[in-house]
């Protein structure tokens, strides 16, 4: 039921954003700060919606997962590239 029901009101408000966007009178500083207090938060439940589907996915088994030895200083390495290039981080000292 999960997978039907909550991508649609996220949908929904992801659409009236952009609706907002396009509306003329709605571009005050307060309905600026509105639309992107909104994305960000529709772009949140959609992660977690996202990770909820994934789970039920994993746990019914429709997804499985393969298990592999992880390098974790090379994994933080391309995390931390990832992030510099999308200028959300600080350089390592």
């Amino acid at each position: 039921m999960l997978c039907h029901e909550l991508p649609n009101p996220l949908g929904a408000i992801s659409n009236a954003v952009h609706i907002l966007d396009a509306v003329e009178d709605a571009r005050g500083q307060s309905a600026t700060q509105a639309r992107k207090i909104i994305a960000r938060q529709v772009g949140h439940l959609a992660g977690l919606v996202d990770d909820l589907l994934d789970i039920g996915r994993v746990m019914t088994g429709k997804i499985r997962l393969d298990r592999s030895p992880l390098d974790l200083h090379e994994a933080a390495d391309r995390a931390l590239r990832t992030l510099r290039t999308a200028g959300k981080t600080a350089t390592r000292p």
